[in-house]
């Protein structure tokens, strides 16, 4: 019975803990809201606000395609990590943790 129970808590932690990190890679709370990747500049900005910089990330070659590159950060508060979104051809692509402040 016992080894049973501790299967299912480590079955529900392992689920936990999975569905914490797709919520992680995949999207950023700004306040009671949340903005995920495929998010075009306007509707993050909508959401969040002005980032507390804005740096032009280049240009990929994908084949014939150019894709332009700029990464927005947002401070989220004392002691947070900053946050880095990387938006390709204006979407959303990516969403980095930087330094804590």
């Amino acid at each position: 019975m016992i080894y049973r129970i501790g299967c299912i808590v480590l079955m529900l932690s392992s689920l936990s803990l999975a569905s914490f990190e797709v919520t992680a890679g995949n999207g950023m709370r700004c306040g009671n809201k949340l903005v995920r990747v495929g998010a075009t500049v306007s509707e993050v900005k909508l959401i969040c606000g002005q980032p507390v910089d804005v740096f032009d990330g280049g240009f990929i070659k994908r084949g014939d395609r150019i894709i332009s590159v700029t990464n927005y950060v947002y401070d989220l508060g004392k002691g947070k990590f900053l946050r880095i979104l990387e938006f390709r051809n204006g979407k959303l692509h990516d969403i980095r943790t930087g330094p804590r402040l």
